[in-house]
């Protein structure tokens, strides 16, 4: 709907339609009105027409436009939001599930290197929208034996199936038990990256150790999957360079290697071509041959039959000459009228770009292959201070002193040569990270005495949540791997 608000002030406006609307429904026969969204329910009497009916109701508003879609006329049924009504003379309605014919029967596969709770969750959520929606246990028997040949075709073992289905029947069919309320219990959210049995068994040991120490608080463990199949495959085609906009480009002369780098917010071809066009304006155009025009061959004329009547002034073309006199005032007036228009000659052009005056001074010729994308950046502000740092790193000649935002934080810009980062990095591993690797220890040697899970190094960050004034170390995994260590490693 584009704007994040477009929904709620939609409801907001169908609110507050039906209820000034709620008289015209019972003269146009509406007897039952339900809505959801967009999408509304409606009984009407049978004596009244639904073309008819969202006609008038199109009428109340200028961005209103009913359709409707009746109930077929030979079973009854009409689907509304994933549920097929049934209508039944005398007795009511029949409700089931109702699936589109463009459904095609995947779901998360049971190979799928995905936790096993998502996989329960993906056959508990049928299940459950078969027992709620379906109005009779035969629709419901029929929709179960649905589900069981969906999930054996996407691989799930029947055993695992239908132990799902057994302990919802039974929830359904059992007595409801009384909830007592609980206690007030902070929930922390610990997000563990999933590379399989490894994974669960460390959230499972964390989540332990926390409800031993820390009783009134409770560890929810989500098991993030950072290798999907979408990473994969671009979905999108790629945009070539001349259509990237928000760039900060480079261009560089091919015969004496001056550059120029500069930013655009707009397409990079729309830049180029004006970079081209002012410098195309100082590029002397070579003068092309005309050929010489062919001479028409003359036709003979048609001979000129005598004219009988008086011959005038008029067709033979000799006129006397009109004469215009005109006052001294007259002719003074004129003259204040008139403008004299300067000739395009005169014009002085002046280079508006650096391309231009690199051409004026070296009479290179910089083409449109010499540019090239620098930086990418999205946010205009963002962008220009890049620019600003590409031109005190790059040193480009062609810029001289300009720049698009001044720098006071780092006026001569961020100078990192490869050596100096690694240094940098290896001294921040051998101190930082050491310290949180002891309050990792400490934590999680309560887990088994003798193995544990932990991840550090320079690589690796720890998120630290205080419980109750104590430290707890909640790791978050940045690499791709699971590494075991023995804890005497660290001694």
């Amino acid at each position: 709907m584009g704007s994040s608000l477009a929904p709620l002030l939609a409801e907001i406006f169908l609110q507050e339609f039906e209820t000034k609307s709620a008289a015209l429904f019972a003269e146009l026969g509406i007897i039952y009105w339900k809505r959801y969204v967009d999408d509304t329910f409606v009984l009407v009497n049978s004596t009244h027409s639904t073309k008819a009916i969202c006609a008038e109701l199109s009428k109340c508003h200028p961005s209103l436009q009913f359709t409707s879609e009746e109930e077929h006329p030979v079973t009854h049924t009409l689907p509304f939001i994933g549920v097929l009504i049934k209508r039944q003379p005398g007795t009511g309605f029949n409700t089931s599930i109702y699936r589109k014919p463009t459904f095609s029967g995947l779901m998360t596969k049971w190979s799928s290197f995905v936790p096993k709770t998502y996989k329960h969750n993906a056959v508990f959520t049928l299940i459950y929208r078969a027992i709620q929606l379906c109005s009779s246990k035969k629709s419901l028997y029929k929709e179960l034996n649905f589900i069981r040949q969906l999930a054996t075709n996407n691989g799930y073992p029947i055993v695992f199936v239908n132990s799902v289905i057994r302990r919802q029947l039974h929830i359904k069919n059992s007595s409801p038990v009384p909830i007592q309320p609980e206690l007030n219990n902070d929930i922390v959210v610990l997000r563990v990256p999933y590379f399989g049995p490894e994974s669960q068994v460390y959230g499972k040991r964390v989540t332990d150790v926390v409800a031993k120490q820390y009783p009134l608080k409770k560890v929810r463990v989500i098991y993030d999957i950072t290798n999907r199949i979408g990473q994969g495959f671009k979905l999108k085609d790629s945009i070539t360079d001349e259509f990237k906009a928000g760039v900060v480009y480079e261009a560089t002369c091919s015969q004496c290697n001056k550059a120029y780098v500069g930013q655009t917010f707009r397409h990079l071809k729309t830049r180029v071509h004006e970079h081209m066009l002012d410098q195309k304006k100082f590029i002397p155009q070579t003068v092309t041959k005309t050929e010489p025009k062919k001479e028409k061959k003359h036709l003979p004329q048609k001979p000129k039959f005598p004219h009988d009547g008086p011959i005038t002034r008029s067709k033979t073309g000799k006129l006397p000459p009109a004469i215009l006199r005109l006052n001294q005032v007259d002719i003074d007036l004129l003259l204040d009228q008139t403008t004299l228009k300067k000739e395009k000659n005169e014009d002085i052009q002046l280079p508006k770009s650096a391309i231009s005056k690199h051409y004026i001074a070296t009479s290179h010729i910089i083409t449109k292959q010499d540019f090239k994308i620098l930086i990418t950046e999205p946010r205009k502000y963002r962008l220009r201070i890049k620019e600003s740092l590409m031109i005190i790193a790059k040193k480009p000649k062609l810029n001289g002193n300009d720049r698009s935002m001044p720098l006071y934080i780092y006026p001569d810009g961020i100078e990192i040569t490869k050596e100096k980062e690694k240094k940098t990095i290896e001294s921040i591993g051998s101190t930082t990270n050491l310290q949180q690797a002891n309050q990792i220890k400490q934590l999680l040697m309560k887990i088994n005495n003798k193995f544990f899970y932990s991840i550090f190094h320079s690589n690796i960050t720890s998120v630290l949540h205080r419980i109750n004034n104590q430290t707890v170390s909640i790791i978050s995994l940045h690499s791709r791997q699971f590494i075991l260590f023995n804890h005497h490693h660290f001694h």
